[in-house]
């Protein structure tokens, strides 16, 4: 939001504070409206507020009459220090910092904008096949008359899985089942990153670089898979096998560092198993999910159990004899 003294004029000092008086002389500067920018606003904004705090401490001290005008010159000395300070600090070591929210920022929206394209318009149909339609009608009848939007992300999950990814059309055609607006489709759409709203690989990879994984060397798992797969982080593989997605955690912190592929975990990875995954869906193979550190199953110790390692004892184990 831009307030009167953003889009009008700027308030600027034109004569320090003097012992005579605390009145301080204002002129207003016209707002070059070509000047209206991210940086522009954002700079100008910081220097409004250090501005206006220092003019409070100046007018304040010097109201003090028994302050000597030694102290007064020392005071304003040290106030210019730390608006100079400041504002070096956000010019030269923030600056950039914050050139680059504003470029996430504008990122973010283009991801959850829409724009026709020769593989993703309205005009091409989407249709659900006759096994989802069977599927479709046993999931709307679990839900009372009157209430159908809330199978609006199965009936997603359904098209995505059907055709791979979630085109604009396929989005139409839940709202039509649903008798929703179509914003409402968008809206969850664009809000869960489950569903894919760009063409995707045949096999999608999922690296899990939240702080557990990390510290288990995620990173070199990250290398391993876009060495293998030739391809970066967000992009597909020339061959449309795979795409590659770095994600928050994926709750297998027990068994990290791992990776999703499609709807499996793999599991206490290293470089090496990592890669050999990557090989295995290659060829054709569906590597087995879990751990791939054998022989450990699931989440149990890595080194073995070390306790409860017998059946548990039946009723009556414990108890007192004459209760």
């Amino acid at each position: 939001m831009y307030t009167s003294s953003m889009l009008f004029a700027y308030c600027t000092s034109s004569d320090k504070p003097s012992d005579k008086s605390t009145n301080k002389k204002l002129q207003f500067e016209p707002l070059d409206m070509k000047k209206l920018t991210y940086e522009y606003m954002i700079k100008q904004s910081i220097l409004d507020t250090v501005n206006s705090t220092t003019q409070t401490l100046t007018v304040t001290y010097m109201a003090i009459t028994e302050l000597s005008t030694e102290y007064r010159t020392l005071l304003n000395k040290l106030i210019t220090l730390l608006e100079e300070t400041l504002m070096y600090n956000v010019n030269d070591e923030h600056w950039d910092s914050i050139v680059e929210l504003r470029n996430e920022i504008q990122n973010k929206k283009e991801k959850l904008m829409h724009r026709d394209s020769e593989h993703d318009n309205p005009n091409i149909p989407f249709e659900f096949d006759e096994a989802n339609k069977k599927r479709i009608k046993a999931i709307l009848a679990i839900y009372p008359e009157g209430h159908k939007r809330g199978a609006m992300i199965p009936l997603l999950d359904l098209a995505q899985r059907q055709h791979g990814w979630l085109p604009i059309s396929a989005m139409h055609k839940v709202a039509e089942i649903l008798e929703v607006p179509r914003m409402r489709v968008y809206e969850v759409a664009t809000f869960y990153t489950m569903f894919n709203r760009k063409p995707m690989g045949k096999y999608h990879v999922q690296i899990c670089t939240c702080t557990p994984c990390w510290l288990r060397d995620s990173d070199a798992i990250v290398k391993a898979v876009t060495a293998a797969t030739n391809c970066e982080i967000g992009g597909t593989s020339a061959d449309k096998l795979f795409t590659i997605s770095e994600v928050e955690c994926l709750g297998a912190c027990a068994n990290a560092p791992m990776f999703q592929v499609n709807d499996d975990y793999y599991e206490d990875l290293t470089p090496e198993t990592a890669t050999a995954v990557i090989n295995a869906f290659k060829k054709g193979e569906r590597p087995p999910p879990g751990p791939q550190n054998a022989p450990r199953f699931a989440a149990d110790p890595a080194g073995g159990l070390t306790s409860l390692t017998s059946p548990p004892p039946g009723p009556g184990f414990g108890v007192r004899s004459d209760l």
